[in-house]
């Protein structure tokens, strides 16, 4: 910064300093040692930096004479203004002039003097303005002073227009003259071409100092630009400029050549050319065969593009593009550029059909022909599985050649062909340019035919064994067959060949497990090898994988998740299909290794995989392996991985924080990082937050956020004797951590400011009375205020004092004062740091008169809203002053303003229209004065505009405005919330700059209420109006029919991840059902995960019911209800109509078809089964003689039921400990299907069940036959003496449509057959089902069986007996399955017309009455195996 007066001075008594606040500010200070009157003037401090300057004037007036300050030459340019200063001196000055000649100014229109003593000369005239003037200053007194100014004028340069020829061409001569018409010499004058210097061929000439000639003898490309002429003297700088054009005829940059290009390929003719102007190039093609004629080409052409810059290109050359090109180019400036080119587009071999087939019986002769086209010469070749033809070693071959029109014939003939010559021949044809195959496929037609009916009798998951019949055709007799295989994924004819001789059957081994094959078999005869059968695919019985997972890799995703990724295992080591994988993972440690957690992944595709690890410990180490599993059980573990996790924010704030003032404008900070635990990573450093609590200036916060990788840090440049609010918070690359609560630490005090202003007013004709205002940086407490004051008598000092004064105290006032003497005021405000800076220094002098004045001082004062305020207005004066109190020019008046006995106004109640500016008025004969203040009225900042800007499933997006502060700045906002339906309010603190801010951790899909408040230091203010938003997602969506429901006779399967969730994860699953005709629910199961089959079993055949699905996610719940027919027990093809119904429908249930169809054909079946029951009885022999009686009998059938309960007993309580299972006390509360755990296979990963399920739509399906046992046997005999009733132990109750069953569909029981022989005609289908990680109370669901519960107490009767034929036959059944606790149920010890047959022979006679129709077919089956089955082993 640099201060200097309107005129440059060198004197001792001016000193120039200059001096940096701790705020930043620059103070530049002029003092003035025993000022004179030559010293006033206006002065001028000019502040300047890099970026620019700013300038300031005051003018500094010295009572005493005027004085005119010497003034130099001054040299103005003519036709512009000038300015003329006066330095003139001295106060107070009457007038200024100027004279030119003796004459007093101005004289002329152009001429200007002002007040302040300027002089303006517009539009300078060199003639008539220069020469001598005068300036002469006055004073009333008629005292003068004044100084001489010689004026000189000096005339810029101007030059003439000057322009080039505008037709030249190269090595023409041309030059122009660049004539100074106008300018006071010495004048320069100089030439440039484009803005740079001249070439050294150009010439230039100066012609008598004002004419200046430029001239070219030859003229060149390089030449043309534009030259500009320079003229420059003292006073102006001119130019001129004019544009050279030279004309160029064309030339060549890249001139096209010939090219030899094969079909198809791309070529490109490159032709470009300059010159000025520009030239244009046109392609065009030669017509016929002389190149005399040429047409023009376009981008229309096919396959021709013509670029902008000339060049020319084919993408697919064909032979229609071959010949001669020309490439002209031509700007109108000479002849013009032509180029003719030649395009050669060569033909490689190629055949219009590149597959034939040809058969030939054997022994006879066959040509192959192939016939190429394409450029000669041409070659063709024949081969045949890679051997070239014709072989030395195969006479038979030859190969005949000729040249065609267009091309080239090959002839390959075969003489008295045979069944080797079967097969595919190749000829391949070649020239320079290329080369083609094409393909003849030769089948030489040769016996014998093909064996028939293969088909798999056995298979293991090693061995397969496979039996055939002989060929059907009348060919000579087959010598022996071949059996072949290969996996089904071997390519090509990689058969495996096993001997099979005579045999119709063979057996293959060494193969591998759950691999799908293809079987076929071959005859031979005398003519060789005959034609294989038709392949049979099989797939061998699978085993545990014997591979590990593939490339594996785990690859850390965020803080608490890794991703792994692999591939499924080597597929020959899968041993059967996939079903999922394991995934195992443990915190890694040197010290320790833990066990795995697991995870499930199912199977999906063909890989590779990945799936995500969520939940984990941040920044730690993992290890991670994959095994792989299918129904037989897991596979080997791949090798362990270790990973580790990312880094995260710090989750806790540094501990141990302390703060402490080190000076007044210095904090220092120490602290402790976070828990090592907590920190998630390495810490890159630290943040400290520090903010004011105070405001100023006033609706301001000072506040910064400093950055350090200490522990410690020292805070400087704070404001002094201030309080201020500090956090720290560590982080990491992830991010900022948790920052600490705030902590607080004041500044230490130091010296006050200088008071902010003084003055000094009359109060009596011998008093003085002095006004300050305090401090605006007080910077402590202050203690006390000096008043200094200076006695002047003459212009010297007579005598000082100072008075120490109270804080409370702004004014003072001094008596018995002397009218002939001057005083001098300033005031110091003291703090218990020392003294501060003075205020300036005020003069007075009493006087006789007192105007009226007042000692206080306006300013700008705030309030609180409802709080109250007073204005002081002390006044002065004699007489006593008059004193009225304005706002806007009005009086105030109101009941919440009074006015003291002092004059202060009071305001009380203050409010927001109170706001404005108050002015005291004092006034008496002798004067007036008035000070105004301004009020302000601080409030709660305004309401935000709450605005949504996205939303997802768990988070809302949220904006707003900065608001109004309401004159105190906004310190924070709060963000408060809850969920629809009246929750609790959640409320989140904001930061005080934030206008974003995203709210998470919000449940899918739910509606919630929002509210922003603004908070200053007054308080919090209004809400922003309520804001209702909805996370994204839905209520779960019910599926169709037939994707979510699948039916067979007594079972009803539930797809539970058919539903989709619409964005909320499904939570759980609710499922009831009840019959058509019931109105009580049963419930199947309440709160169940989602999984892909849910059983409800235990239902009736033929039975419409409805069942109620309900499904929760955290946006609702969704309920579905479906009418379900189950299949008939007696036709298995009957599938009523099944479709969603709701409740509510107006049609009863009786009048529904979908009910009254079922039930019409369900009366109509069990009539005519009854009816062809009582037939067989009629027709049976008479029954053997009478043994024991019947109390006997019922003896023995109550000790066989007690024998199997107690077996089952122990069975429920050996399979499992879980608490929710319980030994079922009756034979009726014994579920009919494996509800409990069948411990026999612990090393597979999920539990295999078995029950009964009829589905013509799944595949995966075997059929299980049963054998009879001895026809001699003793209990065969006793069934055979009974009648068709069968007595029962606890009912006499039966129901035979859930007793029998026909051939269309199995029994709701779990059977297993114990071998494969065929009985007769009945099947039983069996599906095996994978648990799925449920548990061992259900094969399908992780809760209890719920048979128990759906027992209905109004039809317990119905429901006992059906269940109880079914449970007894369970536990029979069951019984014979266990090995070594295998035994039977003995039969009654004697019988009697009048006996009942035990359950058990009831079961097996129920399953005889329903094969009477088949046993015709299975007496002659049992004749010509030499024996009879007549009895039954079930197993489960």
């Amino acid at each position: 910064m640099l201060c200097k007066e309107l005129g440059i001075f060198h004197v001792s008594r001016f000193v120039i300093g200059q001096y940096v606040t701790l705020h930043g500010d620059v103070i530049s200070h002029v003092n003035i040692s025993n000022v004179a009157v030559e010293d006033g003037g206006i002065y001028s401090c000019t502040a300047s930096n890099r970026v620019g300057e700013v300038t300031h004037s005051a003018d500094m007036r010295v009572y005493g004479l005027p004085f005119v300050r010497p003034m130099p030459n001054v040299s103005a340019v003519a036709g512009e203004p000038l300015y003329i200063a006066c330095p003139v001196s001295g106060y107070p000055i009457e007038s200024i002039t100027w004279e030119k000649d003796r004459r007093r100014l101005p004289v002329t229109r152009r001429q200007k003097v002002f007040s302040n003593g300027t002089l303006l000369l517009e539009n300078v005239q060199k003639d008539t303005d220069r020469g001598l003037y005068r300036c002469t200053a006055m004073n009333k007194q008629g005292h003068s002073s004044s100084q001489t100014l010689p004026l000189t004028v000096t005339v810029p340069p101007k030059i003439a227009p000057f322009s080039f020829q505008t037709d030249l061409h190269i090595g023409e001569r041309t030059g122009v003259q660049c004539v100074i018409n106008k300018g006071d010499p010495p004048l320069t004058i100089k030439w440039m071409k484009d803005g740079g210097g001249l070439a050294s061929d150009v010439g230039v000439r100066e012609l008598g100092g004002h004419i200046s000639a430029l001239s070219i003898e030859s003229l060149k490309p390089d030449h043309a630009g534009t030259y500009t002429c320079v003229a420059s003297n003292a006073a102006a700088t001119a130019s001129h400029s004019a544009q050279l054009l030279v004309n160029v005829p064309p030339r060549w940059i890249q001139e096209p050549v010939d090219r030899n290009v094969t079909r198809d390929e791309t070529v490109m003719f490159d032709c470009q050319a300059e010159g000025f102007p520009v030239p244009t190039v046109v392609w065009r093609k030669a017509i016929g065969r002389q190149p005399t004629e040429y047409q023009d080409l376009s981008a229309r052409n096919h396959g021709v593009q013509i670029f902008s810059n000339g060049s020319l290109l084919i993408q697919h050359a064909l032979s229609e593009h071959a010949g001669q090109y020309m490439c002209e180019a031509t700007n109108g400036i000479g002849a013009g550029l032509s180029a003719v080119v030649v395009l050669t587009v060569h033909i490689p071999p190629q055949f219009e059909v590149r597959s034939a087939q040809a058969s030939i019986r054997k022994g006879a002769s066959q040509i192959l022909q192939c016939e190429a086209r394409g450029d000669t010469p041409m070659t063709i070749e024949w081969l045949r599985e890679g051997i070239r033809l014709p072989a030395h070693l195969n006479p038979r071959y030859e190969v005949k050649e000729s040249v065609v029109k267009g091309g080239f014939l090959s002839e390959l003939h075969i003489s008295s062909t045979d069944k080797g010559d079967s097969g595919i021949f190749i000829c391949i044809a070649q020239n320079k340019y290329g080369r083609a195959e094409r393909t003849v496929h030769l089948q030489v037609q040769d016996a014998p035919g093909k064996p028939q009916d293969v088909r798999v009798v056995d298979t293991t998951s090693r061995s397969v064994k496979i039996a055939w019949l002989a060929p059907s055709d009348d060919r000579s007799p087959v010598l022996k067959y071949i059996a072949q295989y290969k996996p089904n994924t071997s390519p090509g004819d990689n058969w495996h060949s096993v001997a099979a001789g005579s045999e119709l059957t063979a057996e293959v081994s060494g193969l591998l497990p759950a691999t799908l094959y293809q079987f076929r078999v071959v005859a031979e005869n005398d003519l060789g090898l005959g034609e294989h059968s038709e392949p049979v695919l099989l797939q061998t019985d699978g085993e545990a994988p014997a591979g590990e997972p593939q490339g594996l890799s785990v690859t850390a995703v965020a803080s608490d998740q890794l991703r792994v990724a692999w591939s499924p295992p080597l597929q020959h080591m899968w041993n059967g299909n996939i079903l999922g994988y394991y995934i195992g993972y443990r915190e890694h440690s040197s010290s320790r290794q833990t066990s795995y957690t697991y995870t499930t992944v199912s199977e999906k595709g063909s890989g590779p995989y990945s799936t995500v690890l969520s939940g984990l410990k941040k920044y730690r180490k993992y290890g991670v392996v994959v095994q792989a599993f299918n129904e037989k059980g897991p596979g080997p573990m791949s090798p362990e991985i270790i990973a580790q996790t990312l880094e995260d924010v710090p989750s806790a704030a540094p501990l141990d924080i302390k703060c402490a003032a080190k000076g007044p404008q210095v904090i220092f900070l120490t602290w402790q990082p976070p828990p090592l635990f907590s920190q998630n990573g390495l810490i890159q450093g630290y943040k400290v937050y520090y903010e004011n609590m105070n405001e100023w200036p006033p609706g301001q916060i000072e506040a910064e956020t400093v950055v350090t990788n200490e522990l410690a840090t020292e805070l400087h440049g704070l404001q002094k004797f201030a309080n201020y609010s500090l956090q720290i918070w560590a982080y990491t690359r992830a991010g900022d951590g948790v920052k600490s609560s705030s902590i607080y630490c004041r500044t230490e005090e130091d010296v006050p400011g200088s008071p902010a202003n003084i003055k000094v007013l009359s109060s009596s004709p011998t008093s003085l009375v002095v006004s300050w205002m305090k401090p605006v940086h007080p910077n402590g407490h202050l203690v006390s205020y000096t008043l200094y004051s200076r006695i002047l008598e003459g212009g010297r000092e007579k005598d000082s004092s100072k008075r120490r004064l109270s804080p409370a105290h702004t004014h003072y006032e001094l008596h018995d004062l002397r009218k002939e003497e001057e005083y001098e005021f300033w005031v110091t405000a003291f703090t218990k740091v020392g003294e501060g800076q003075s205020t300036r220094v005020v003069y007075a002098t009493i006087s006789s008169r007192v105007p009226a004045a007042i000692v206080s001082f306006g300013d700008t004062v705030s309030v609180r809203r409802r709080g109250s305020v007073q204005l002081p207005c002390v006044a002065v004066g004699i007489p006593s002053p008059e004193r009225s109190w304005t706002a806007h020019e009005n009086p105030v008046m109101g009941n919440a303003f009074s006015v003291q006995h002092d004059g202060t106004l009071h305001i009380s109640d203050v409010q927001k229209h109170h706001e404005e500016n108050y002015t005291c008025t004092v006034s008496n004969s002798e004067g007036e004065d008035h000070i105004s203040y301004f009020l302000q009225v601080l409030v709660a900042p305004s309401a935000p505009l709450l605005q949504v800007s996205g939303t997802s499933t768990s988070w809302i997006q949220l904006k707003w405005n900065p608001v109004k502060n309401g004159g105190s700045a906004v310190r924070g906002y709060l963000l408060n919330f809850r969920k629809e339906g009246g929750g609790e309010w959640e409320e989140r603190l904001l930061p005080r700059d934030a206008t974003l801010y995203q709210l998470q951790g919000l449940t899918c899909g739910t509606e919630y209420h929002l509210q922003l408040f603004a908070f200053n230091s007054i308080g919090s203010g209004a809400p922003s109006e309520l804001l209702v938003v909805r996370t994204n997602g839905s209520r779960p969506v019910k599926p169709n029919f037939s994707e979510f429901i699948s039916v067979n006779i007594t079972t009803v399967i539930l797809n539970f991840k058919s539903w989709r969730d619409n964005g909320c994860p499904i939570i759980s699953f609710g499922v009831e059902y009840r019959e058509s005709s019931q109105q009580d629910w049963i419930t199947a199961g309440n709160n169940l995960a989602v999984r892909e089959h849910f059983p409800v079993m235990g239902l009736w055949p033929g039975t419409t019911y409805i069942f109620r699905i309900t499904s929760t996610n955290s946006a609702g719940t969704t309920s579905g209800e479906y009418r379900i027919v189950t299949q008939s027990a007696v036709s298995g093809n009957l599938v009523p109509d099944q479709s969603n119904i709701h409740v509510n429908d107006a049609v009863p249930f009786y009048m529904d078809v979908a009910v009254i169809l079922p039930v019409l054909i369900s009366i109509i079946t069990l009539i005519a089964v009854f009816v062809g029951v009582c037939i067989f009885f009629h027709r049976k022999p008479g029954a053997q003689a009478e043994g024991q009686s019947q109390p006997m009998v019922t003896l023995d059938n109550k000790h066989n039921i007690a024998q199997r309960e107690q077996y089952y007993a122990a069975v429920q309580k050996g399979a499992t400990s879980h608490s929710s299972e319980r030994i079922p006390e009756f034979a009726e509360d014994i579920s009919p299907y494996a509800t409990f755990h069948v411990p026999n296979q612990p090393s597979s990963p999920a539990h295999i069940q078995t029950f009964v399920y009829h589905d013509h739509h799944l595949a995966a399906m075997e059929t299980m036959k049963l054998k009879s046992s001895n026809p001699q046997d003793d209990y065969t005999k006793l069934r055979g003496s009974q009648k068709s009733k069968c007595a029962r132990s606890e009912s006499s109750d039966y129901s035979s449509s859930t007793a029998h069953r026909s051939d269309a569909g199995p029994v709701a029981i779990p059977i297993h057959t114990s071998t494969r022989n065929d009985i007769d005609g009945l099947s039983l289908q069996t599906i095996l089902y994978q648990g799925g990680g449920i548990g061992p109370e259900s094969s399908t669901s992780p809760e209890p069986s719920p048979l128990p519960d759906r027992r209905n107490v109004t039809r317990r009767q119905r429901h006992n007996v059906s269940l109880r034929s079914r449970r007894t036959r369970a536990k029979s059944v069951h019984r014979r399955s266990e090995g070594s606790r295998e035994s039977h149920v003995d039969p009654p010890t004697s019988f009697s017309d009048g006996h009942e047959l035990s359950e058990a022979e009831c079961d097996m006679d129920t399953i005889r009455h329903y094969k009477w129709a088949y046993k015709g077919s299975s007496s002659r089956d049992n004749s010509q195996h030499g024996q009879s089955y007549n009895n039954f082993t079930i197993a489960v």
